[in-house]
């Protein structure tokens, strides 16, 4: 394992599987020795999609090599398992390489459950905008957000490809109608054979009109996924929505792809769908704070629970890295802020001997308090509970 002065300047990375769309091919002219003149050889280069959880960026990491690539493919949907990396910006927007720097590190259930959380939170909170696309009469929408986005431009043996990519968590409504006209389908990618999918018709909250409304979707998933979920049947679900748009292959334009690439439960509670309800938030050090009006949250529930068989209206959120109280008809929300969280991650990971106490903090009974109770002290005398707290690590915590 790395030493903890060193990991502590890594970033968590959370990547993703897109079994399509993930190469970029450079053209390079060479000599031929053989025979007077020159070739054209193609050099290819497999990334991955990721997610920078600390910046809730969207980033393509690029593979230099096979072990990297390994590393990566057998950490993506691996339970508890998370990837920290030091991550080099190349010449292409927010693409990266990481020069071999990658770390693989196991949490127990409960801190991997906080990871997927803090995770989903940080990109929900900042809603995607909804692109209609109108295409022979039908609309289409997208969920676009250009904090998470980046392009692709390549060109191979079967012609050249261009492509917008990004990332969304969003909530998810699936009906009885959604499974029974789901379709099977071979999707093509960037000139390589077709890669068999699901595809699934579902609904989502936009926030592009005045009012919140459902608004259709199709979703293309791998068929492992497709089958949990169809298990689970229909229902509201937190999704984790990678698309791809603006696909153009030799001048023609395909239509865009909304890859379900990770799916959470939705507890059905009406603070639960806060994070979904387009907050303003105020970000600070170790807290987001955003507040709406409970009449408006109250009637979004209504109309994403509506058509389903209706659960408690006033069943209550068991996540304790959210407080919430209400005056004059608003309710006000504080969340433990992602970023924070994140670090606190990192900090588990690079610091062995604070394990303990970080994981006891995040696990305890009101995580948001005692960790504001933790970094006051720490910055106040350099202890916590009479203990010495390193100073790295209240760093690590304060950038």
């Amino acid at each position: 394992m790395t030493e903890s002065s060193e990991l502590s300047k890594y970033m968590i990375l959370h990547p993703f599987y897109s079994p399509f769309f993930n190469r970029r091919t450079k053209v390079i002219t060479v000599t031929n020795f053989l025979k007077s003149g020159m070739r054209t050889i193609f050099v290819s280069n497999t990334f991955y999609p990721a997610i920078l959880p600390e910046k809730g960026q969207l980033v393509s990491l690029t593979a230099t090599t096979s072990n990297i690539s390994d590393k990566i493919r057998e950490t993506i949907s691996k339970i508890n398992e998370i990837v920290l990396i030091d991550p080099h910006e190349t010449k292409i927007d927010n693409n990266y390489v990481s020069y071999g720097k990658i770390e693989k590190f196991t949490l127990p259930d409960a801190l991997f459950d906080f990871y997927i959380e803090m995770l989903n939170l940080s990109i929900s909170l900042k809603p995607p905008v909804v692109y209609a696309k109108e295409d022979h009469g039908k609309v289409r929408y997208i969920p676009i957000s250009t904090e998470r986005y980046f392009h692709v431009k390549t060109r191979n043996s079967y012609g050249r490809d261009e492509a917008d990519f990004t990332f969304n968590i969003i909530l998810l409504k699936f009906t009885e109608d959604s499974f029974r006209r789901a379709r099977r389908k071979s999707v093509f990618s960037f000139g390589t054979k077709g890669i068999e999918t699901v595809e699934v018709d579902a609904s989502f909250i936009s926030f592009s009109g005045r009012e919140p409304d459902l608004v259709p979707i199709m979703l293309t998933m791998e068929y492992g996924i497709y089958k949990d979920l169809s298990q689970l049947g229909e229902g509201l679900y937190v999704g984790q929505v990678y698309t791809i748009y603006h696909i153009v292959h030799n001048g023609q334009e395909r239509m865009e792809k909304n890859l379900l690439v990770g799916l959470a439960f939705y507890d059905y509670s009406v603070d639960s769908i806060a994070a979904f309800a387009n907050l303003k938030v105020k970000y600070e050090k170790i807290t987001a704070i955003g507040s709406i009006n409970r009449e408006i949250l109250n009637n979004l529930r209504n109309k994403v629970m509506y058509g389903l068989p209706e659960s408690m209206p006033d069943i209550s959120s068991e996540h304790k890295w959210r407080k919430y109280y209400e005056k004059d008809g608003v309710t006000n929300y504080i969340f433990l802020s992602p970023k924070f969280g994140m670090r606190l991650l990192k900090a588990y990971v690079a610091f062995p001997q604070y394990r303990s106490m970080i994981g006891s903090m995040i696990t305890c009974a009101d995580p948001i308090t005692t960790l504001i109770e933790f970094m006051n002290e720490v910055e106040k005398t350099g202890f916590y509970n009479g203990n010495l707290v390193d100073r790295e690590l209240y760093n690590l915590l304060q950038d």
